[in-house]
């Protein structure tokens, strides 16, 4: 399986970027490196991580004019002549051809136009998006092999319009962040880094408010000479910061607020994701952001983040951080330990190449290229969910209880005593596990509220084959999480760890 990532970064990086004026010259190979080493955006995540599983991928800056010419003058002169966007599609579809990928995963869907996705199909190259912001009028129209979310309404959006769509979450790059950050160079009190404009309103009131309460709160960002300016917070605002340099912002600030942008879709404003939530906590600093319906699934509120529900909460938290740094520095150390063990590159790429792989699959099938024996492609298409309703301090022990019952349950099978067909159908499904693609779930049951929306949302982006209850004996949630599996209408198995 060969990917080819397509990306855009913004203008006005790639204006200062390419102002020092040596970096016209270099070769194409050394400008796209050096671009991809500051950092910006996902860089070159996807394709670093999807090479350490084992796939080839390459990456492709499509809104890099002079990187894009760099590449053409070597391998298609004739396209030199085109300009914009029409020269843009025309040098990524001749390196589509040149390298000849089997997938095309573009971080833009906003980008390209109808025909150039028409031209990269009639290659027979599969197109995969992900998206997890606006849509456009244009990209409302587009047509997608699988679209990858981190957003639940825009899974079900998608999937409305005919799409296949799955639930990834957003993650950060332990290359990056580094783990634990020195809490001794915190020496900024307060800090933003983002954008602010159209999409942004209540961002931007949030910040003005702060700005106004608050004189140590640091902005760094695009857009903030567009706003008024008579606002209080345009005296916080420090410049912009891509990358790197956003990294080392994050590593310094003792708070860093977060506030999303507008979506236009339906529902999707009750959903918080954006980069700088995995960000900012992957850097161990503490964050504060909005208390929205899936953070409990994400990170444990007000443990390894901070939330508020509205302006004033959100000031009230932060001068109490302000007074409490100690606290900071703990909750910026379980957001990162939770960062990398759950929303890293590591945990996500696994899962997406194993979509990647049946949609790959699939289409060979449909198109009479490969046959598969039945057995293996019955397993390769299984999908299990997993529910875990436990407190936090049990998780860490949830896997090791259940090798430890599969010990038994093998010993037993080998020993050929009798055993019930509902421990020989746990036995058998959890043996599959580690062969087949996997969502876990896991709920703390101190927090009953938004239970069964939450889980509702998961069930419905994760599409299991199957789905196992992992518990200890909760009775309600029990029942709640076993009415809710029957409507999806798959196996589910409840299994007690008291038992």
């Amino acid at each position: 399986m060969k990917i080819a990532i397509v990306d855009t970064y913004y203008q006005a990086f790639l204006e200062k970027h390419y102002s020092l004026s040596h970096e016209r010259h270099l070769v194409y190979d050394e400008q796209l490196r050096r671009l991809l080493d500051k950092q910006f955006g996902t860089s070159d995540s996807y394709s670093f991580w999807f090479k350490e599983f084992g796939v080839a991928a390459t990456d492709y800056i499509v809104n890099c004019t002079p990187l894009q010419c760099c590449w053409a003058e070597k391998y298609a002169n004739d396209l030199l002549d085109l300009t914009g966007t029409k020269f843009q599609e025309a040098v990524l579809l001749r390196q589509l051809e040149f390298n000849k990928p089997d997938i095309v995963y573009l971080q833009d869907i906003n980008w390209p136009s109808l025909n150039l996705l028409n031209e990269i199909r009639n290659l027979n190259i599969i197109i995969v998006a992900q998206h997890c912001s606006p849509l456009t009028a244009r990209s409302k129209t587009f047509q997608f092999d699988m679209v990858f979310s981190a957003l639940p309404p825009l899974v079900r959006y998608f999937r409305a319009a005919g799409m296949k769509s799955e639930y990834v979450g957003l993650c950060v790059d332990s290359r990056f962040t580094g783990g634990h950050s020195s809490e001794g160079n915190r020496d900024i009190g307060l800090s933003f880094v983002g954008g602010v404009g159209p999409l942004h309103l209540q961002r931007i009131a949030l910040l003005e408010s702060i700005a106004q309460y608050i004189p140590y709160l640091q902005c760094w960002g695009y857009g903030f000479n567009m706003i008024n300016p008579e606002m209080s917070l345009l005296k916080s605002y420090q410049g912009e910061a891509w990358g790197r340099d956003m990294y080392s912002i994050l590593k310094r600030s003792l708070v860093t607020v977060n506030a999303h942008g507008a979506i236009n879709i339906p529902d999707a404003n009750n959903y918080g994701v954006n980069m700088r939530l995995h960000e900012a906590c992957g850097a161990s600093t503490c964050l504060i952001t909005e208390d929205k319906l899936n953070m409990p699934f994400m990170y444990e509120p007000d443990y390894e983040i901070v939330t508020y529900r509205s302006i004033e909460e959100c000031l009230e938290k932060i001068c109490y951080l302000n007074n409490n740094p100690e606290e900071c520095y703990a909750i910026g150390r379980r957001a990162s330990d939770r960062a990398c063990r759950d929303h890293s590159y590591e945990v996500r790429i696994p899962v997406i190449i194993g979509h990647l792989r049946r949609l790959l699959g699939r289409r060979s099938i449909s198109n009479g290229i490969m046959k598969r024996p039945t057995y293996t492609y019955l397993c390769k298409s299984l999908y299990i969910a997993i529910l875990v309703i436990v407190t936090y301090e049990e998780f860490g022990q949830v896997q090791e209880k259940l090798y430890s019952r599969l010990e038994c349950l093998r010993k037993r099978i080998a020993d050929n005593k009798q055993l019930d067909n509902r421990r020989i159908a746990l036995f058998s499904l959890l043996n599959l596990i580690d062969a087949t693609d996997t969502d876990v779930c896991l709920w703390n049951p101190d927090n009953k509220s938004n239970f069964e929306a939450n889980l509702s949302d998961f069930l419905l982006t994760s599409e299991p084959s199957c789905c196992i209850i992992i518990h200890n004996g909760l009775s309600v949630m029990l029942t709640q999480a076993a009415k809710l599996v029957s409507e999806i209408t798959v196996p589910c198995i409840s299994y007690d760890l008291n038992c």
